[in-house]
């Protein structure tokens, strides 16, 4: 499982186009107050293939096919976009080690790899939207609309270039983002956008700073979390567990 980063997203400006934005990048499923990644840089359907051992290995086999398929001289990417059937046909000829399974998959990667720059959904996302996974944390039967912010989990990291692009298509609106990893006091901090630039950055210093940034971005309390100050009052430590907290397993 990955960690979760929590994602808040406020906005400065006229209010009628904050809510022209909102009902634009919003999820068809989750309603307005939520957001959709593909509404701001769209995933080539194309891309969305299984990402896994039989794809990397579909992959391999594909990238060796290619290399003998080159012999014959230089060819364009055109060409390699469309390399005729029969032509596998006598490499797997020669390889009846690999799967037809794998080489389907590894043939759609090798295009993906061509014309996208990624083999999957799951690298795609990476380097497009800074994360493998589109926005996640939402609610099923929750309204949403009332929301005048965004708030969305990610996996991993934030997603930078999600917030850039959005900064770009509505240069009028200061939008501010500000992120925190579930391991708390790493990978957070804020953001904010104007006409598509980064014009303000906050990166918490560690300890107790990044810990208390964390909390009020993810709006707990450290102590709910079982998180005290030390006594230097420098950084957050774990409250010792008792035999009491411990449920009373110790006799």
């Amino acid at each position: 499982m990955p960690n979760h980063v929590t994602n808040r997203i406020t906005f400065e400006g006229q209010e009628e186009r904050i809510l022209a934005m909102l009902e634009a990048v919003k999820s068809d499923k989750y309603g307005r107050g939520s957001i959709d990644f593909n509404k701001l840089i769209p995933r080539p359907s194309e891309l969305d293939i299984e990402a896994g051992s039989s794809t990397d290995a579909g992959l391999k086999a594909y990238k060796g096919f290619v290399e003998v398929y080159k012999l014959k001289g230089k060819v364009k990417k055109k060409e390699l976009l469309t390399i005729p059937e029969e032509k596998e046909k006598i490499f797997l000829g020669m390889r009846k080690d690999i799967r037809q399974k794998d080489w389907e998959l590894g043939r759609a990667a090798y295009r993906n790899l061509l014309k996208y720059g990624a083999p999957t959904w799951y690298e795609w996302g990476i380097k497009n939207w800074g994360t493998n996974y589109n926005a996640n944390g939402y609610q099923e039967g929750k309204d949403y609309s009332g929301c005048k912010e965004l708030r969305f989990d990610t996996a991993w990291s934030a997603p930078h270039p999600i917030l850039k692009k959005l900064s770009q298509m509505y240069p009028d609106i200061a939008i501010m983002h500000e992120w925190a990893d579930e391991d708390f006091g790493m990978n957070c901090g804020r953001r904010k956008y104007l006409e598509g630039e980064i014009i303000e950055q906050y990166t918490p210093n560690g300890g107790r700073e990044a810990k208390e940034f964390t909390a009020k971005v993810k709006e707990i309390d450290l102590q709910d979390y079982g998180l005290v100050l030390n006594e230097e009052g420098t950084d957050y430590v774990h409250l010792p567990q008792t035999e009491e907290g411990m449920g009373g397993m110790t006799q």
